[in-house]
């Protein structure tokens, strides 16, 4: 049987349809004077990026555990990752490193598309350019992982990597086809999941243990579902309504825009833990997020999960 547990903002208590539930708290780390475009997160300290009201370039900022906020950059910044001492962003085709205190500023690569940075591992700093997937070794050589022919109507969108295990979601956009697919890459591109869905593209992406979990945004009519299916085949799973935000041993969270909520959903039942998540990560045992606290504010703050 199914529980839900109904939990608000920073701290109240919660019960189930049955009237009883237990208790959780969303703690506040930030404060910060505008939109939060992105946010990562390590043992180290946790990096943001946000844009004032009013203002054309972001700022992205760093705080080490426990320490001051430090300002890396400002300009157009689209995604972050942290690895080792550094911080890397990417702007509209470039990758970028900082020293974690701002120091040694530098341009990593350049691209001739937009790129994205997925995150980054021990070893590595993945990215997807339209057409292209890579990773960035620490000595800064640049790896190209998988490329979709220029004459072929789709594009790289979301990627997940995990323990060598790389997999990518291709969106679909000629009059013959449209949608999305799931595409495991380490392995030569195999595909592990076609899904034919009409206007329907995948918004989030990531490998929890032996599966790829994915959410979806469907346009007609219009709504948010997440799905998953073993790594190596098997059938796919409708997991719930919504937007995948971070998944790990089993327990998925996801967000529902309808709602304005964010749930945590796992073998017991499903919960909701907070307001509407902007951005999250997972970290050890916390779950870091950014919420909207105004149209002039942000807050990015944690949930303590097991």
């Amino acid at each position: 049987m199914w529980r839900i547990l109904v939990l608000a903002a920073f701290g109240c208590s919660s019960g189930s349809g049955s009237g009883s539930g237990s208790k959780s708290e969303i703690k506040a780390a930030i404060d910060d004077t505008g939109v939060i475009s992105a946010i990562a997160a390590d043992d180290q300290g946790l990096a943001w990026s946000s844009v004032a009201h009013e203002a054309k370039d972001s700022k992205l900022k760093y705080r080490a555990a426990g320490g001051k906020v430090i300002s890396i950059a400002t300009g157009y910044v689209l995604e972050i990752a942290l690895q080792g001492d550094a911080v890397f962003w990417s702007d509209r085709t470039h990758i970028w490193r900082a020293d974690r205190d701002g120091a040694r500023a530098s341009q990593v690569l350049e691209v001739p598309d937009e790129v994205y940075l997925a995150g980054a591992d021990s070893e590595f700093v993945y990215y997807v350019a339209w057409r292209l997937v890579g990773r960035i070794a620490k000595n800064g050589t640049n790896e190209i992982l998988a490329r979709i022919p220029e004459d072929t109507e789709a594009s790289f969108k979301k990627l997940a990597f995990d323990g060598g295990r790389i997999v990518a979601s291709v969106s679909h956009f000629g009059s013959d086809h449209t949608g999305s697919e799931i595409r495991r890459i380490d392995g030569g591109q195999k595909v592990l999941d076609v899904m034919d869905v009409t206007d329907g593209q995948v918004n989030n992406l990531t490998i929890d243990g032996d599966r790829v979990v994915w959410s979806v945004e469907r346009k007609s009519p219009q709504r948010h579902e997440v799905f998953s299916r073993p790594l190596a085949g098997g059938p796919r799973a409708h997991l719930a309504t919504g937007t995948l935000i971070a998944a790990r041993e089993g327990a998925i969270y996801l967000t529902r825009r309808e709602l304005a909520a964010t749930f945590l959903l796992n073998a017991v039942g499903q919960r909701r833990i907070g307001p509407e998540v902007l951005h999250g990560v997972l970290v050890g045992k916390r779950l870091y997020a950014s919420f909207q606290t105004s149209s002039l504010k942000s807050t990015i703050g944690y949930l303590s999960v097991e």
